[in-house]
């Protein structure tokens, strides 16, 4: 195993933040969810993924660490996307997980 996964296999949940790479559009004000029947909001405002910056967060559940591989269920990256670091969840920093 990777040094820097050693333990990880003990977390329930891992913190994953990665690049929006396919992203090349944003809008600073949107109506949540695409519906125009939603009121219209700043995106800060919003989960949506047409930000101004292309980092994206999101809480996954561990499956499995093995072979240097960390298994999850929950992530809603694109396949592909790069991985900018992976942080153990913590509900006093991260809020509950789902």
């Amino acid at each position: 195993m990777a040094p820097g996964l050693m333990s990880l296999e003990e977390e329930s949940h891992i913190l994953v933040l990665f690049n929006l790479h396919r992203a090349t559009e944003y809008e600073l004000q949107l109506h949540p969810g695409h519906n125009p029947a939603n009121p219209l909001r700043g995106v800060f405002a919003t989960r949506s993924q047409y930000r101004p910056n292309a980092i994206a967060a999101t809480v996954a559940e561990i499956v499995s660490v093995e072979d240097n591989v960390i298994n999850v269920t929950g992530l809603d990256a694109q396949d592909g996307s790069p991985v900018l670091d992976i942080k153990p969840h913590r509900a006093t920093f991260d809020g509950a997980a789902g």
